[in-house]
């Protein structure tokens, strides 16, 4: 609902009617999450449980109803997600689905280009081919190439050296551009942007994109070339702050895309148009 409230400063000076400032706020409701998983076989550990890191940062206080949060997250298996589970959804977030239906990638692009938000995170069980042929160029921020790289406590790892602070997912997460360096990657999907107008979001020391993002309609798809499991990378260790931060961050900046509330981040500027004004002129009058 509605909130009204004013901000009055405690410093004086000769002109008193500056000193307080009125504001009306409409309080919208709790942004709506959908993750969806694929198979995760029986015994599976948190650490290779490609929907453990999106669980956690979707719902940090694990469901508590007495605990402030602002994102409502529900999880799924992919294999049963349909058009219809969008209804009421800010973003959608895929963990390690091998593949996604005709019908299903179909209604993930329609409410892309409605305003919603995704995000594709990939892994050992994706099939790079079905995601190119269902999704196409006109979807897939980047055409999914094969895997590189290897597994394991002695494998080798790329490390991210660049990163577009001043995309909305990632501007002013951290004080220091070092504090997004963290991700380490052993194994990763190559991607090929050509021609498809996306930007790099997260870049590898190999330049190989690890994170590549499109705008589509009013909405916005996200791929991951990675798992969001432990498998893959340290995304469950010290890459973590950096890839439970974004994921906050585009949860909470959903609805806004979706024009279903105006919400707006910390320290954002912000312009104000009178409900009932006719020009872009506001007229500043005393009162009467």
């Amino acid at each position: 609902g509605d909130a009204l409230g004013f901000v009055l400063s405690r410093l004086k000076d000769d002109l008193e009617l500056d000193n307080v400032r009125r504001l009306c706020l409409t309080v919208g409701g709790k942004a709506k999450s959908l993750i969806l998983r694929g198979q995760v076989a029986k015994g599976t550990g948190a650490a290779t449980d490609a929907s453990t890191l999106l669980r956690i940062a979707t719902d940090p206080w694990d469901g508590r109803a007495d605990a402030p949060w602002s994102i409502t997250p529900k999880l799924m298996d992919a294999a049963d997600f349909q058009a219809a589970d969008l209804a009421g959804i800010d973003a959608v977030f895929a963990t390690n689905v091998p593949a996604f239906t005709p019908a299903q990638a179909s209604a993930l692009a329609d409410f892309i280009s409605s305003g919603g938000t995704v995000m594709l995170f990939l892994g050992p069980d994706v099939d790079a081919e079905a995601y190119n042929k269902t999704f196409g160029p006109s979807v897939l921020p980047g055409k999914i190439l094969q895997p590189v790289g290897q597994i394991g406590p002695d494998a080798d790892a790329v490390s991210v050296v660049s990163v577009d602070i001043e995309d909305p997912y990632l501007k002013g997460l951290f004080k220091e551009r070092s504090d997004y360096l963290s991700p380490l990657v052993r194994r990763y999907f190559r991607m090929d942007r050509t021609g498809r107008g996306s930007t790099v979001l997260m870049g590898l020391s190999n330049r190989d994109p690890l994170m590549l993002t499109r705008k589509i309609g009013s909405g916005r798809i996200t791929v991951c070339a990675t798992t969001a499991s432990g498998q893959w990378s340290n995304f469950l260790g010290s890459g973590a702050n950096v890839i439970v931060s974004m994921v906050i961050r585009a949860c909470l900046l959903a609805p806004h895309n979706q024009e279903t509330l105006d919400s707006y981040l910390w320290g954002a500027q912000v312009s104000i148009q009178p409900k009932d004004a006719k020009t872009g002129n506001v007229k500043v009058t005393l009162p009467n």
